[in-house]
């Protein structure tokens, strides 16, 4: 973190950023909700604070560099844009278990129930998702390749945020009932992205199509040939 925030002639600093960090930020955040369970909502909340101070870092940089590069022409978005929204469905969790560990026993309205960080972060996370939405034509104008993955993680952090709030309204209510609509429905596009992203791997798999990397490529089939040769022999063996 000291290259992030000082950088050095070895790499690593601000100017590197790339969308893939995004996933370094998520990390502080479930440290945090499971320090705030286990061991008390000060750590918890210590955790999620540094969390978002370098998700912070993170997503202005990005924001910042993306224009330049786009209107370069030097670069065009790819699935991994989408950890873009990873992260606050992340820290929406973790601020809702810190929050929920501080008021145990008290009064206080659940965190998804009244202005809470957990909330302000979830809000966010819809804009977000509204916002790399629009590249989805960029998206599936792509042939298929592994980095398709990167759609799997955000959607589900999604749809986990989504369906705590969710649980926290009151059942029978109209609010209620549009929360419980909402998590639905990314629960839905979670469980079509997985399937469908697993069906095209094996699929691609299947033909040599994965790994991309010509090298890469040469060397899986060359293991493949190698392993066919071994069971040909084992077969001869077995027949004499």
């Amino acid at each position: 973190y000291g290259h992030w925030l000082f950088g050095s002639s070895r790499g690593g600093n601000m100017l590197r950023v790339n969308f893939q960090y995004n996933m370094a930020t998520v990390g502080w955040f479930s440290l945090a909700g499971v320090a705030a369970e286990l061991v008390g909502w000060r750590l918890g909340m210590f955790l999620a604070s540094v969390g978002t101070f370098f998700w912070g870092l993170v997503v202005v940089t990005l924001f910042q560099r993306s224009r330049v590069n786009m209107d370069g022409g030097g670069e065009k978005p790819t699935p991994v844009v989408f950890l873009l929204i990873a992260p606050p469905a992340a820290a929406a969790i973790a601020w809702s278990k810190v929050d929920d560990a501080a008021f145990t026993g008290s009064a206080t309205a659940s965190a998804w129930d009244r202005p809470s960080l957990a909330l302000f972060f979830l809000m966010l996370d819809y804009f977000f998702f509204a916002l790399v939405l629009r590249l989805l034509k960029v998206y599936m104008a792509r042939s298929f390749h592994i980095g398709w993955w990167a759609y799997i993680f955000p959607l589900s952090t999604t749809s986990t945020a989504t369906i705590l709030a969710a649980a926290a309204q009151p059942s029978g209510t109209s609010e209620g009932k549009a929360w419980k609509a909402f998590a639905w429905l990314f629960v839905a596009l979670a469980t079509a992205g997985i399937v469908s992203v697993a069906i095209l791997t094996a699929y691609c798999m299947a033909k040599g199509k994965i790994p991309s990397d010509p090298q890469a490529l040469a060397l899986w089939r060359k293991l493949r040939a190698a392993e066919a040769r071994g069971k040909a022999v084992e077969a001869a063996g077995a027949g004499a």
